[in-house]
C-alpha cells in the first residue's frame, strides 16, 4: 500500500490542483511509502500480543479442556533405574516403590537413585512380617512396612555391606538375602546384619539378589 501511494497520490493531486497538486501528491506518496510499512509492522505486533494474551487466558481458565483440575494425574511418575536413570516399560509397582523411597523418613532419601524393589511374599501373620517391602537404591536398602510407609523399619547403607548370600531363615520357612555388614563401619556392633525375607520360593530370593548386586556394582 505504501508503494502504491507513490503513483496514486500524485495522480489524485493532478486531478484536483494540476501541477501544484502533482508536487503535493509526490510528497504524500514518499511519506506514505516510508511510514506505512512501519505502521503495518506495529499493527502486526499488537495483534500477535493480543492473541498470546487471549490464548494464555483460555488455557488458564477452569473451563479449558486441558485445565489441571479437569485432568488429574492418571498414574504415578515412571521409575527410572540406576545412576544413568534408565527407562524401562512402565511398572506400577516399581513406580509406587520409587515414590515411597522419595517420601519415607521425611524425604531423607529423595535424592537416591532407584534400582529396584523386593516385596515379601509371606502371609500377614508370619513372624517378622513388618518389613514387607525392600527398596534398593544406589546408596542403601530401605525396609518399609507398607501399612506405615512414612517411616522405615531399618536402613542399611550399601557401602557397609561386606557379604551377600541367598539362604533360608532360621526356621527354614522362607528364602531371602542375608546381608552381612562391615562391623568397623557400623560402630562394631555384633549384630550388624540384615535379612531380606522374600518368600517361600527360592526364585524370589534369586531375583532379589540380582537387584542388590546391580546396586552394589554402582559403587565399584
Amino acid at each position: 500500500e505504501g508503494v502504491a501511494g507513490l503513483v496514486t497520490e500524485p495522480f489524485k493531486g493532478v486531478r484536483k490542483r494540476g501541477t501544484v497538486g502533482l508536487i503535493g501528491g509526490l510528497g504524500k506518496g514518499v511519506v506514505g511509502a516510508a511510514l506505512k510499512p512501519v505502521m503495518g509492522m506495529l499493527d502486526a505486533a499488537t495483534l500477535a500480543s493480543q492473541a498470546m494474551r487471549q490464548t494464555r487466558a483460555a488455557e488458564e481458565s477452569p473451563e479449558a479442556p486441558g485445565f489441571a483440575s479437569e485432568q488429574p494425574r492418571v498414574r504415578r511418575p515412571r521409575a527410572m533405574y540406576g545412576p544413568e536413570r534408565r527407562l524401562r516399560i512402565f511398572n506400577e509397582d516399581d513406580a509406587e516403590a520409587a515414590s515411597t523411597l522419595r517420601q519415607v523418613d521425611f524425604g531423607r532419601y529423595r535424592f537416591d537413585m532407584f534400582c529396584g524393589k523386593v516385596r515379601m511374599d509371606l502371609p500377614e501373620g508370619d513372624a517378622d512380617s513388618s518389613a514387607r517391602l525392600y527398596v534398593v537404591s544406589t546408596r542403601r536398602i530401605v525396609a518399609i512396612d507398607p501399612s506405615e510407609p512414612a517411616m522405615s523399619v531399618w536402613v542399611l547403607r550399601l557401602r557397609d555391606v561386606a557379604a551377600v548370600t541367598v539362604r533360608q531363615d532360621s526356621q527354614n520357612r522362607a528364602w531371602g538375602i542375608h546381608l552381612r555388614a562391615n562391623l568397623a563401619s557400623v560402630g562394631g556392633q555384633e549384630s550388624a546384619s540384615r535379612f531380606m525375607r522374600c518368600g517361600k520360593d527360592k526364585l524370589r530370593a534369586d531375583a532379589a539378589l540380582e537387584i542388590v548386586v546391580f546396586a552394589l556394582r554402582q559403587l565399584w
